[in-house]
């Protein structure tokens, strides 16, 4: 006959007897310990792998730059594509010790918006800079404006009358 996984004398049978046996054991025999969980930066940094760049790739960075980038994008994309290389350990380890930067260069070859680089030439030409906003006139501001009324009458001007009957 099989021996029981848990002996009754070593271990309590009910929980109430199990958590008085919690209070008055030292600490760390039965105490759950938790555990710290990592950063989402750690967990990226743990997930992703190091690769070198054979080709521009814009938001990432030029030819020749050191990548951290996700594991499928590279075995399904860029490897197959001739976009990437993988970057040895021993290799990795060298980089690493002379501190060579591996950093995404999110804002390669990215372009800004036609009006944001229209407004940044015209301010570059105006000299302005970076200072006050331009002040822009609405469609509706230019309606309103363009609408002409009667002058008024001093006598309605004071009493607070308009000449038409719109007004």
């Amino acid at each position: 006959m099989a021996t029981p996984l848990r002996s009754s004398a070593l271990l309590p049978a009910c929980t109430a007897c199990v958590r008085r046996l919690a209070r008055l054991s030292p600490p760390g025999l039965w105490a759950w310990q938790s555990t710290r969980s990592l950063s989402k930066k750690a967990k990226e940094d743990e997930r992703n792998i190091v690769v070198q760049l054979l080709k521009d790739m814009p938001s990432y960075g030029r030819a020749g730059a050191y990548v951290p980038i996700n594991p499928s994008l590279m075995r399904n994309r860029w490897f197959p594509a001739r976009v990437a290389n993988y970057v040895p350990a021993p290799q990795l380890k060298q980089l690493k010790a002379s501190k060579v930067d591996m950093a995404r260069d999110v804002a390669y070859g990215v372009r800004l918006n036609l009006e944001e680089e229209q407004e940044n030439e015209a301010d570059e030409a105006d000299g302005e800079g970076h200072g006050a906003p331009k002040h822009q006139v609405r469609p509706i501001e230019i309606e309103v404006l363009s609408v002409r009324h009667p002058p008024l009458r001093p006598a309605q001007a004071q009493a607070g009358q308009a000449s038409c009957a719109r007004c």
